[in-house]
């Protein structure tokens, strides 16, 4: 009887390691980019934002064309900020290793494309081109740069799968010690 319940044991301390596990995976990886305009009625206008986007979404060597994949977004352009409701990518590529390569991302974008409209204020970034419409009827382009934010704090999920390793640990000690 102890055998099958210790078996029990152990089958629900896996299934709940793969569960915590796959959770642990899908992170957030955050970017941050300046655009710089460099023609148009706001030319010289450098702006700062930030981005990042599940790590679920991932596929190396691919591009994930679809809205919604940024999961964070901080963006002021000509005194409006954008965030992730009010901004939308097109798409993410990624290099062999799932590294980002390239994105697509702005106020008027569908999965793999965005454009803009010379009347309302709309803009897009693609890779390392930006461009921009103003209300009153004037555009300009310019350039984007872009690069992994630093990171000093631990990740929430690693140190949930160290408290989850403790416990495994202690599950296995004290049903260990009850079949003895």
């Amino acid at each position: 009887m102890n055998v099958i319940k210790t078996s029990f044991a152990l089958a629900a301390i896996a299934v709940l390691g793969v569960l915590f596990a796959t959770a642990a995976n899908a992170t957030p990886v955050k970017y941050d980019f300046t655009v710089t305009a460099t023609s148009g009625p706001l030319d010289g206008t450098v702006s700062h934002g930030t981005f990042s986007y599940d790590s679920s979404s991932v596929t190396p060597g691919t591009w994930s064309r679809a809205t919604g994949l940024l999961t964070a977004f901080d963006f002021t352009w000509n005194g409006t900020t954008y965030n992730a409701a009010t901004a939308n990518t097109g798409t993410l590529s990624f290099d062999g290793a799932g590294h980002l390569t390239d994105f697509m991302f702005g106020t008027h974008c569908s999965a793999g494309e965005c454009s803009f409209a010379i009347a309302p204020e709309t803009w897009f970034a693609w890779s390392d081109a930006f461009f921009y419409s103003l209300p009153t009827g004037g555009s300009g382009g310019g350039s984007v740069t872009f690069s992994p934010a630093a990171t000093s704090v631990p990740e929430p999920a690693a140190l949930g799968l160290f408290g989850f390793g403790a416990l495994l640990i202690g599950a296995f000690v004290g049903l260990r010690r009850r079949m003895a």
